[in-house]
């Protein structure tokens, strides 16, 4: 069975928000206190909150289906990071998450994929995204993409901040 895309509606809220617990955890289990990610996923990843984002109308999440969702991705139209950016209109990768099993295997390309048409169907002129200063892989597949990173900002988690790369990419020469 391929893979389906789609955008989230209202009715994913609850599912989705199972997975970008699970997902949220997969990925920080091995760096976090499991308070800490604890909390946190009990504070971020609850259903009202994913409606919310859902319903948001400067967001749009995507999913990724195969016998349940696999993988996601928010783009948030208007957001800004803290270290500042040279764009008319930004707009924010605010989270992509595939399932471990999943990784490799063209999710995370074709979620990217999906948020940098809908940044452009908005006429945003740049798509940035904060990944923490250790997510190797992640910031790996976002230099592939043609991300750079443009600076830093801090992240709460519990009573500490991690360090953040600010990463972008122009999308400017995209419109039409």
């Amino acid at each position: 069975m391929p893979i389906l895309y789609r955008q989230a509606d209202v009715s994913d809220a609850s599912a989705l928000s199972v997975c970008a617990a699970r997902f949220f955890v997969e990925s920080y289990q091995h760096v976090m206190e499991r308070d800490e990610l604890r909390d946190y996923v009990a504070d971020f990843f609850t259903p009202d909150l994913q409606q919310a984002e859902i319903t948001d109308p400067r967001a749009t999440s995507f999913l990724a289906i195969e016998n349940g969702i696999i993988g996601y991705a928010q783009v948030v139209e208007g957001n800004l990071p803290d270290c500042g950016i040279d764009a008319r209109k930004p707009a924010e990768l605010k989270r992509i998450y595939v399932d471990h099993r999943w990784h490799g295997r063209g999710v995370a390309q074709e979620l990217l994929k999906l948020v940098q048409q809908e940044a452009q169907r908005r006429a945003c002129d740049q798509l940035w995204l904060a990944v923490w200063e250790i997510n190797h892989r992640a910031i790996s597949f976002y230099s592939k993409n043609g991300f750079r990173v443009i600076g830093r900002q801090g992240f709460p988690i519990g009573n500490e901040v991690q360090s953040d790369h600010v990463m972008a990419v122009s999308l400017a020469n995209e419109l039409r």
